[in-house]
């Protein structure tokens, strides 16, 4: 974790290496965070003082669900879904996404360009516009 330069960079048992910017006041809360518990293994550990498990993290978001009085399905993976959507929607080139999110092709990261008939309209009027159509 590199909180000087804002980044947090992980390696998952399974996957590869992945990147995660931080926004500078949740950078501070990340720091008070660690100087409370230096000697932690793990950025957030159970009362067990071990990493949290898939299931445990499932169960947190669905108990934050429930608070919010969210009715539709809703799983820790959508919020990265729905992040890598939102920079691809920004404009993020192919190679910004598959850093941020550790996938090793370009080709998976088709899942996250979803088109939308206002930025697909939008784009052609702004081509045809300038073609003088």
């Amino acid at each position: 974790m590199d909180l000087v330069i804002r980044h947090l960079t992980f390696a998952p048992t399974y996957a590869p290496w992945r990147f995660a910017a931080v926004k500078p006041g949740f950078r501070l809360v990340l720091k008070s965070h660690l100087h409370a518990a230096p000697r932690n293994r793990y950025l957030f550990e159970t009362r067990r003082f071990g990493p949290f498990t898939t299931r445990r993290i499932q169960q947190i978001v669905q108990g934050y669900r429930e608070m919010a009085g969210i009715t539709q399905p809703l799983h820790p993976h959508l919020f990265r879904h729905q992040m890598l959507t939102y920079l691809t929607s920004k404009g993020l080139t192919d190679a910004q996404i598959q850093l941020i999110s550790g996938h090793e092709s370009k080709k998976s990261l088709e899942v996250y360009q979803h088109l939308s008939l206002e930025s697909v309209d939008k784009a052609y009027q702004d081509a045809v516009q300038s073609v003088g159509i």
